[in-house]
């Protein structure tokens, strides 16, 4: 008996070497298990305690991560494209129906608040908005802020005085300012890293068709029916599309804490002073490009008053996002990358450009030259179509050229 014990133990048994060491592995894996609980939990805790987002390190190289393929990948771009497309078109479409606006109302003064209002509203939320994208569901942020979008051109539809349409328009404004980073975030959780570049090309092309449709869409329904359903047209589509949305499941590429334990804590991880701050500097920004040369003239103490309250407060929210670091609504590493800064700053012009062609072009064909409001939209095909070659191609580019940063 001892001599075969001895021999069981010099005897070479790699298969129960093996059966050994899988059940200690398998034991090591229920151990590990009890304590998987409380590991999320702690993981959790931290995320929730913490003013930093989630990190997002490394997801994109991850083997196992979970994207969209086939008709859902098509139904969930295709979505996110036409929700982004009548952001654009909201932008665009009330510039051929201004004239008609300023008629039933009689406010030829609030001309410039129908387009304000609604890029002021867009402008304050938005670095907010991306915070808020990292704290919750995709999808369901994605469709909180369409349904304020959808709110918003609801009361422009009805609405019964300029100053109730300038506030449907600042509310579809703040529901835009989450879609355009919302529906960017969304492809970016259905699709790999390397088909990015060239979706987001398509996506950005198809949606800038809205500022091309906003002002024929605009003339037609200002002459053939009512400026009215300048907005109405929002709310048919936009329940389809959240519909399809609210039926598929977008994968999450980063880990999020649980909403319950997030909203005690949104008033230190969302920075609503530097939220506050920014949105006075812009509003007396806003406002003194409005009073000036209309209501008072640009030397009055007034207008001299907003822009220098606005500089003051720009200059104070600047600070404030300073000292707050990667807390702040527009974090500090962020900020400083080169890409970054340089890619807002060429945004910024971009979109200066673009929307006081698309918005005073049509007025002035139909004020000054007598065009039809669907002639003023006609005029305005040249130009918003080479923006939207350029888009498309600039998308498909992306995937072939490396930018360093």
């Amino acid at each position: 008996m001892a001599h075969d014990a001895v021999l069981s133990q010099k005897s070479p048994q790699p298969e129960l070497a093996y059966n050994s060491e899988s059940e200690k592995t398998a034991m090591d894996h229920r151990s590990n298990d009890d304590t998987a609980g409380e590991d999320t939990a702690d993981e959790s805790s931290k995320h929730e305690l913490s003013n930093e987002p989630p990190s997002t390190a490394g997801h994109d190289d991850e083997p196992h991560s979970e994207y969209l393929h086939g008709v859902q990948l098509v139904t969930v771009t295709a979505c996110v494209t036409l929700v982004a497309f009548l952001t654009l078109l909201d932008t665009a479409i009330v510039a051929t129906a201004v004239p008609r606006i300023t008629d039933t109302f009689h406010s030829l003064k609030d001309v410039g608040w129908y387009a304000g209002a609604y890029q002021l509203g867009s402008a304050v939320l938005q670095p907010l908005s991306g915070r808020l994208y990292t704290l919750f569901n995709t999808k369901w942020t994605f469709l909180a802020f369409f349904a304020v979008f959808e709110l918003g051109s609801l009361i422009c539809g009805v609405a019964t005085s300029s100053t109730m349409l300038i506030v449907g328009r600042a509310v579809s404004g703040l529901g835009s300012a989450g879609i355009m980073n919302g529906g960017l975030t969304v492809i970016a959780s259905v699709v790999p890293l390397h088909k990015r570049a060239q979706l987001t090309g398509i996506m950005m092309g198809c949606c800038q068709m809205g500022i091309v449709c906003g002002p024929l869409l605009g003339g037609v329904f200002t002459q053939e029916v009512t400026w009215r359903w300048c907005f109405y047209i929002n709310l048919p589509i936009g329940g389809a599309v959240a519909a399809f949305l609210f039926l598929i499941h977008i994968p999450e590429q980063m880990k999020k804490p649980q909403p319950r334990a997030v909203l005690p804590q949104l008033h230190r991880l969302l920075d609503p002073v530097g939220f506050v701050l920014l949105s006075a500097a812009s509003v007396q920004l806003l406002l003194a490009l409005q009073f000036g040369g209309s209501q008072f003239p640009w030397d009055s103490a007034t207008v001299i008053g907003l822009f220098c309250g606005s500089g003051a407060t720009y200059f104070i929210w600047a600070g404030w996002n300073y000292r707050m670091g990667d807390a702040a609504m527009i974090p500090v590493s962020m900020a400083k990358k080169r890409v970054v800064w340089s890619a807002a700053l060429t945004q910024m012009l971009f979109f200066i450009n673009t929307f006081m062609q698309a918005f005073f072009l049509p007025i002035y064909f139909q004020a000054v030259k007598g065009s039809s409001p669907l002639m003023a939209g006609v005029y305005m095909l040249p130009n918003i179509g080479m923006q939207i070659i350029t888009a498309v191609s600039s998308g498909i580019l992306g995937k072939y050229i490396m930018i360093r940063q």
